[in-house]
């Protein structure tokens, strides 16, 4: 059994709060807590049944679930961390709080059940039965609980993707999202949703290829021609971020140029400047999108026109008039784009 060194060991329970049976587990432990110190993860996680005034595992679990709640960042961090140690008995425990527990205490319920996560390589089922839980702050919780799991959680997803219900494509779409690159061995089945009845689902499959990045351009650019605006724009501006690895996407992005959304045109001139090849097409667009009330959109416009160099010349009334923008990185970027648009002749 584990060796509890007094002047090292830490409290795994709050100080007059908690009972099992008719004892207090913070009067079994004391013996080796120093008063007032912080929970220390590794100890409370491998304190074994049978150590002297040591709570059995189960003991102990209801203790850092309690602390889950705890009033303090530290302590409530520290024993997600010790459930995380403890692993698979911790789960049902776990997924309670994320049905019910405060918002902290679901944040650091999610931490827990992502280390565990990772450690079996597999998204726990009681996890994966939660994302199609009826409330939504519920999903969330387990959404972001997925999300820290990296690649552990992509087969599992993966499989959701094809699910009957909607409700369970549109949230596996969303926690791969959350995954990020991680998720790039999904791209080709998060592509086919774009091909879904369902906007909500196709919506989030956009959105999470946008996050893959490069590997998913293919599947972005076949989203410029959704029959909804919302996927046309994020996929729009998932090339945009993109930048120069956008290339196959070149031609989906000309024709979105003739999108009936200015928006959507905007930010396809946006990625068309960072490609190489004919840019002015764009130029129209992008200063025209300086007149935009957004002062956000016009300093993106603005930049875009500073990538194209003389090709931007045709803008030159607009760039003129964006140099007394209101807004300092408006102005900025169009003092940019001006010396740009002449350095031939400043040469």
């Amino acid at each position: 059994s584990t060796v509890i060194r007094p002047h090292r060991a830490r409290p795994f329970a709050r100080a007059d709060q908690r009972r099992v049976g008719d004892e207090r587990l913070d009067e079994r432990a004391r013996p080796f807590i120093p008063s007032g110190s912080p929970p220390d993860d590794d100890e409370r996680a491998e304190m074994m049944p049978g150590d002297a005034g040591v709570p059995s595992r189960d003991e102990r679990i209801g203790v850092l679930l309690d602390d889950l709640e705890h009033g303090e960042a530290e302590w409530r961090m520290s024993a997600a961390l010790a459930l995380g140690k403890l692993g698979a008995p911790a789960i049902p425990g776990l997924v309670a709080v994320l049905r019910s527990g405060s918002p902290a205490a679901r944040e650091a319920a999610g931490a827990a059940l992502g280390r565990i996560g990772r450690s079996m390589r597999a998204v726990p089922e009681a996890l994966l039965a939660l994302l199609d839980d009826p409330g939504e702050d519920v999903r969330e919780a387990a959404l972001r609980a997925v999300g820290t799991m990296g690649a552990a959680a992509v087969p599992a997803l993966t499989a959701l993707l094809s699910a009957t219900r909607a409700n369970l494509r549109r949230t596996a779409a969303q926690a791969f999202g959350c995954l990020a690159h991680d998720a790039e061995p999904a791209t080709e089945a998060l592509a086919e949703c774009l091909g879904d009845a369902e906007l909500d689902v196709r919506q989030r499959a956009v959105w999470a290829l946008g996050k893959i990045g490069a590997p998913a351009v293919t599947a972005l650019a076949r989203a410029l021609a959704d029959a909804n605006v919302s996927v046309r724009l994020t996929a729009a501006r998932s090339l945009g971020g993109i930048g120069e690895r956008a290339s196959g996407a070149d031609a989906a992005l000309r024709l979105a140029l003739g999108d009936g959304d200015f928006r959507v045109r905007l930010h396809a001139a946006n990625a068309l400047t960072q490609l190489d090849g004919d840019v002015a097409a764009s130029v129209e667009i992008l200063a025209a999108a300086l007149d935009e009330p957004d002062p956000a959109t016009r300093a993106l416009a603005a930049r875009a026109l500073g990538r194209i160099g003389p090709a931007s010349r045709r803008a030159a009334t607009a760039l003129l008039k964006a140099l007394r923008d209101d807004d300092a990185e408006v102005r900025q970027a169009a003092l940019a784009a001006a010396k740009k648009s002449h350095r031939d002749k400043l040469n």
